[in-house]
């Protein structure tokens, strides 16, 4: 990726629940430090190893909707990166020759909840500005400067929503949309889990 494509998507910024946030407070992508996974500072030493043709998109932040108030105090690229079994996951799943440096974000912006059942429950509702959140993610990809893009939908809430909501709205080329298992599926074991995904990755996973 080029240094001015990095700037570009890191200082854009978009409108919603009446405030304006830049996307680097809700994305991220995948370089990591290995003695601290949330020093995100790593991310910009390592510009040239971004792979923005490879986007992996959750449904939403998962967490307490408090935490999330104020989306200003994150650091930047922060999402992703939290001490958590969930991010492990993920760092494990991607921190390969290719898949290390791919975009990391959300479908639905600035809306935190612990279960995409709560998620698909506040679109059917209105309480989520599902219109608004589709503009946010195209002005998104479309940052990404790419004509080859290859979603992830990492999980069975993203992939409803995205088909269901995001798919007929996006006019930007996609090379190809898959669905894999969200890091958060416990109830697949690490050998389990690593297999399922390496088979649609095209990743061969040894595991310890």
């Amino acid at each position: 990726m080029i240094k001015q494509d990095y700037k570009k998507i890191k200082e854009e910024s978009f409108e919603c629940n009446n405030q304006s946030t830049k996307f680097h407070q809700v994305s991220s992508w995948a370089i990591w430090n290995d003695e601290d996974k949330k020093d995100t500072s790593i991310i910009e030493k390592n510009i040239s190893k971004l792979k923005p043709q490879y986007v992996f998109v959750g449904s939403n932040l998962s967490g307490n909707e408090k935490i999330f108030k104020f989306p200003n105090d994150w650091k930047e690229w922060n999402n992703f990166h939290c001490k958590t079994p969930t991010d492990n996951r993920l760092m494990k799943m991607l921190k390969n020759e290719k898949y290390e440096g791919a975009y990391l974000t959300d479908l639905i912006k600035l809306n935190s909840a612990q279960y995409g059942e709560e998620i698909e429950k506040r679109i059917k509702g209105g309480e989520i500005d599902i219109k608004n959140q589709i503009k946010i993610f195209s002005d998104e990809l479309k940052l990404l400067n790419q004509d080859n893009l290859e979603i992830f939908l990492m999980g069975k809430t993203a992939n409803e929503i995205f088909h269901e909501y995001f798919c007929s709205e996006i006019t930007l080329e996609i090379k190809s949309c898959k669905t894999i298992w969200s890091p958060a599926y416990y109830q697949a074991n690490d050998k389990k889990f690593y297999k399922h995904q390496g088979e649609i990755l095209g990743v061969d996973y040894q595991l310890d």
